[in-house]
């Protein structure tokens, strides 16, 4: 499956930078998205039954060392979001954007949380949706010029995504699609509303807000065209940018930005059910009963395993020293 997903990954990336010229610094589109709704047509197509079992989940114990993972991912959302930012002052905003919309959904979760919950809060939605905020502003965030785009973001992903942990996921259950670990919750439906944020702030975006010509190392698609009147009028001829461009407006990029978060649910939903159906093959090992959906032993060796092993290892040297 990820040999596939990979390959078919990088494809639909490929087409959406170097064709649609859409811009997704934080990869939110093509890897969040992608790989939530590839994962999602996969779980469809492999198993298309409905599964009753208890362990289908997490336990507390274990959704509390998770928080672990869950703030080491907060502090270091922003490095992933602005590794790639074209300058220093792309990288500077990156990282503050990150920051606002993590702290934005944090309050959004945690209000909700309560709200859905009658009063108590949820761990598994105070594990997940407090990082919505990093998924949802990472294709726009080292073009947000105003503080208040990102908290915006933050807040709208924290909200939507602890009601999708809430009463989502068990209606994806009732159509057999078993997203064990909420990744819709976490990166898909955040990864759509980064795609849409990204359409709406490319379309917005001019000149003014990015100092000139800098608007170009974002959306070098909208420099203009060589020897056309704004490319004189702008001194395109004097900059780097001298070879001109496609000369797309702000709406046009926007349109572009759109189509291709259409393009990428579409190639990873496509290409998620064919690798299921793959994998549904007799060559790949498959787990006959229902009961082992969810055990380990099948797999891992546990510790009462590993007890009975140490037990007999004793007992063996024992014997021979004797």
């Amino acid at each position: 499956m990820t040999i596939i997903e990979v390959v078919v990954q990088s494809f639909n990336e490929y087409i959406c930078i170097h064709y649609l010229k859409s811009y997704d610094i934080g990869e939110s589109i093509y890897v969040h998205a992608f790989g939530a709704y590839f994962g999602l047509g996969v779980a469809k197509a492999l198993h298309n039954q409905k599964i009753k079992n208890d362990k289908e989940g997490s336990s507390y114990n274990s959704d509390l060392f998770a928080m672990i993972g869950t703030l080491f991912l907060w502090l270091y959302w922003p490095s992933f979001n602005s590794a790639t930012a074209v300058n220093d002052e792309a990288k500077t905003r990156a990282i503050v954007n990150t920051y606002l919309s993590l702290a934005a959904s944090c309050i959004t979760t945690f209000m909700i949380s309560v709200i859905v919950g009658r009063g108590k809060l949820n761990m598994v939605h105070v594990q997940n949706a407090t990082l919505a905020g990093g998924v949802a502003v990472g294709a726009v965030a080292d073009v947000i010029t105003r503080p208040v785009g990102s908290v915006i973001i933050g807040s709208l992903a924290g909200i939507v995504s602890t009601i999708s942990f809430q009463y989502l996921t068990p209606l994806l259950k009732k159509i057999n699609i078993h997203d064990t670990c909420g990744v819709h919750n976490l990166h898909g439906i955040p990864g759509l509303i980064s795609g849409v944020s990204s359409g709406i702030v490319a379309a917005v975006a001019n000149r003014d807000m990015f100092g000139g010509n800098k608007l170009y190392d974002y959306y070098p698609s909208r420099i203009p065209i060589f020897e056309s009147s704004e490319y004189f009028q702008f001194n395109i001829n004097l900059t780097e940018f001298s070879d001109g461009g496609l000369g797309r407006t702000g709406v046009e990029q926007g349109g572009y930005q759109i189509l291709s978060v259409v393009l990428t649910l579409a190639i990873s939903i496509i290409g998620g059910l064919i690798t299921g159906l793959l994998m549904r093959l007799p060559i790949f090992d498959k787990i006959k009963n229902q009961e082992d959906y969810f055990e380990d032993e099948l797999f891992w060796e546990m510790e009462s395993e590993s007890f009975e092993n140490y037990k007999n290892y004793l007992t063996e040297n024992q014997t021979i020293k004797l």
